[in-house]
């Protein structure tokens, strides 16, 4: 059921508005890494549990390292300063009665601009999350985002929007870090930002879900310096593949580019 009243929200908006990675540019042909989100957190026996969650432009939460939701792409996008868009999962199956954790990755979308002076710039990324829990004795625990939770750039996905696609560095991944017991003492404390504006509405449209997996051929290159290849066929905006090559990989409009010797698998 959704919020019949704005004042039933108790989370803040929470991210962190600046650029800490190298390789960012928010000028031009803007580059953002995803942010990483998690907390630790304790409830009792449970009876159920709803969870209440936008983040722009894109996310993906986690309880216990299993996904919520098929959803991908969520929420929908809209003119963020008119309307935001929030989710409504049952959790129950997801938790477990003593320590869990909750992550969530955010990802650009059409809220951080893939192209400044070209496309509408709302901002950083940032999440809003209200997590409700009842117990077996009938009483409400209320998990929020806020500044208790801990965040970091510094994860695989290393640039992301919906021009350019996705450029992941396996190098980079944080194992474990949406499971209780992962140590982010490195990460940074979450930071309370601005609200995009925008009233929240329950999203009364299905999210975009994966339908079909269509393989691929495989496709082998090979090259001491630099390597380019394009795939034969055009799917949608998810392509999954393995490359072994030089360095990290990059990827523009189907064209890899690896500058360096180096081996790196890219999932995604």
């Amino acid at each position: 059921m959704a919020f019949m009243d704005a004042t039933e929200w108790k989370a803040k908006w929470i991210g962190l508005d600046n650029s800490y990675n190298e390789s960012d540019q928010l000028l031009g042909e803007t580059r953002l890494a995803a942010r990483y989100l998690r907390k630790e957190f304790e409830v009792p026996a449970i009876k159920k549990a709803r969870l209440y969650i936008t983040g722009l432009g894109f996310y993906e939460c986690y309880l216990n390292g299993w996904k919520v939701g098929a959803d991908v792409f969520a929420p929908t996008a809209t003119d963020y300063t008119k309307q935001v868009n929030y989710n409504i999962y049952d959790v129950t199956d997801l938790l477990t009665s003593g320590k869990n954790t909750v992550g969530v990755i955010l990802g650009n979308g059409c809220y951080f601009t893939m192209r400044t002076g070209q496309v509408r710039n709302f901002g950083f990324p940032k999440l809003l999350m209200q997590l409700e829990i009842e117990d077996t004795n009938g009483r409400i625990q209320v998990i929020t985002s806020d500044e208790s939770w801990k965040i970091t750039p510094d994860g695989p996905i290393i640039a992301n929007n919906e021009f350019d696609g996705e450029e992941f560095d396996a190098y980079r991944l944080l194992t474990g870090w949406d499971q209780n017991g992962y140590n982010d003492s490195e990460w940074f404390k979450a930071s309370l930002v601005a609200e995009p504006g925008g009233k929240l509405i329950a999203q009364r449209n299905p999210n975009i879900r994966v339908m079909k997996e269509i393989k691929t051929p495989l496709c082998h290159f090979d090259s001491n310096r630099e390597l380019s290849g394009r795939y034969g066929a055009k799917y949608g905006r998810m392509v999954s593949h393995t490359r072994k090559s030089q360095k990290r990989s990059t990827r523009y409009n189907g064209i890899c580019r690896t500058p360096y010797r180096r081996e790196t698998t890219l999932p995604r």
